[in-house]
């Protein structure tokens, strides 16, 4: 049977209560704790516990944290997962009015699968399934966490879409965990496509492998990077930035030029690798065959990315690095308003490459939105 989210009821009580007789818990900071009292309240009265996991008004009890104390609670629901059994559950939770949480909620949605019906996508379908729910609750995005060794969870979130924004540490009431924020935009019309005065920056095409390879086999064009691309490598990275393009609805777009549709490269926006020592963070970066330097065309492409970056998806703050050699790239880092933010070696260029130190610049939305007026 396929997978479902449904409404807690007491048809299906007897399956989540033998999940819970188990020891499963979707608390999985207090599970023990959580499993004792949900058992407790469903010997008492079973149909106020199937009727309080559903709370749009939040007239239910103070939420318990992991420290023992207690918060008002916020509205929200919760569903259960359902292949025939009880195989998990999911939570949703938001503060009316606004996309932003209390600092004691960590994130909007959280989510567990029973052990035993783990490695089958239930997660990843669930989590999907919940898009035109937080719609309908008028969210254009919503913030999930996982813990920083959590790569299961992060994987999930993902393949979903999400990309992580922060890296933090969760406040000691809440267990005081090394976590992992990411953001799911769940209002935004995906995937996104622009255009500026001469370029259209789109989803990716069949028909633009030829040109994408030949720009990413030139010497010159790939001057600042290790080696050219043989066409097999240039074929698969172009399959990945469509892949997140329909996945995130936003990423390192084709660049075409207006007056003759001809393809002159990509720009665009994407998140940095996880062994760079300034992630998580969104990078604007840009690739242009040889014909169309000098035209300004990075510069204007590459804005109207960061419009995207800060006007659309609400980012704080976006980088964007090269190596040191690369000064025609850091001048248009700079005429975007960017300021250097540091140095580093690159952790995948080895060790006495002329290649590997690197700079890091940054541009802050508050700084963008002055230069834009």
């Amino acid at each position: 049977m396929l997978l479902r989210l449904v409404e807690p009821s007491l048809q299906e009580l007897p399956s989540y209560l033998a999940a819970l007789e188990r020891g499963w818990s979707l608390d999985s900071h207090r599970a023990e704790q959580a499993i004792r009292e949900e058992r407790g309240e469903i010997a008492r009265d079973a149909a106020a516990f199937v009727a309080r996991q559903v709370d749009r008004e939040a007239k239910g009890p103070p939420i318990v944290l992991p420290d023992g104390s207690s918060v008002a609670r916020l509205p929200g629901y919760r569903l259960w997962m359902w292949d025939g059994e009880f195989c998990g559950a999911l939570s949703f939770r938001w503060q009316p009015g606004t996309s932003s949480l209390p600092p004691t909620c960590l994130g909007h949605i959280g989510y567990g699968v029973v052990p035993w019906k783990r490695r089958l996508g239930y997660a990843t379908a669930a989590l999907g399934a919940m898009r035109s729910r937080v719609r309908r609750e008028g969210l254009d995005r919503v913030d999930i966490t996982a813990n920083f060794d959590n790569a299961v969870s992060q994987k999930v979130i993902a393949a979903n879409g999400g990309f992580a924004i922060e890296r933090f540490r969760a406040p000691a009431a809440c267990g005081g965990h090394d976590c992992m924020r990411y953001r799911w935009y769940t209002g935004v019309a995906m995937p996104i496509e622009r255009e500026t005065e001469r370029l259209t920056l789109r989803q990716w095409r069949d028909a633009d492998r030829g040109a994408f390879a030949d720009m990413n086999a030139d010497p010159v064009v790939m001057e600042h990077f290790p080696a050219t691309w043989p066409r097999g490598q240039s074929d698969a990275m172009l399959e990945r930035v469509r892949d997140a393009i329909v996945r995130r609805g936003w990423g390192m777009w084709a660049v075409e030029r207006r007056a003759d549709a001809s393809l002159l490269g990509f720009v665009g926006l994407t998140t940095v690798p996880d062994d760079m020592p300034f992630a998580p963070a969104v990078e604007v970066g840009w690739r242009l065959v040889r014909p169309a330097w000098g035209f300004g065309y990075a510069t204007e492409a590459a804005r109207e990315a960061l419009h995207v970056a800060f006007d659309v998806l609400g980012l704080a703050e976006v980088v964007s690095y090269t190596a040191l050699t690369n000064e025609r790239s850091a001048a248009v880092m700079r005429r975007l308003g960017m300021r250097e933010a540091g140095r580093f070696d690159h952790p995948r260029v080895p060790e006495g490459h002329r290649l590997r130190p690197h700079r890091l610049l940054a541009l802050r939305r508050e700084d963008f939105a002055r230069l834009a007026v």
